[in-house]
């Protein structure tokens, strides 16, 4: 379930950017999509370091040498993250 989430933060953001005239980065990093985010919205800037967190979600999942299981906590925390994005996204569309 992370993996959905991580992805749908992932495509969100991309969506985001391409709508404002950027070519996203051929990334998965959340992160730095995030930062990217921020300079066309301030308001993406406090979430930078909850789109840090959805990584480990991307990296378990596709490489099962590190996967981890993961507690409901994480699982809710990640779906809070992606509602807030999706919230901004469409908020400034």
């Amino acid at each position: 379930m992370g993996f959905f989430f991580h992805q749908a933060a992932e495509k969100y953001s991309k969506g985001y950017l391409v709508l404002h005239g950027v070519n996203p980065p051929k990334i998965h990093d959340n992160s730095t999509l995030c930062a990217l985010c921020a300079k066309i919205n301030k308001e993406f800037e406090e979430s930078l370091d909850e789109c840090a967190t959805l990584s480990k979600f991307y990296i378990g999942s596709r490489y099962p040498v590190h996967y981890e299981m993961y507690k409901k906590s994480d699982i809710v925390a990640a779906r809070k993250v992606v509602q807030k994005i999706i919230t901004l996204t469409e908020k400034d569309s």
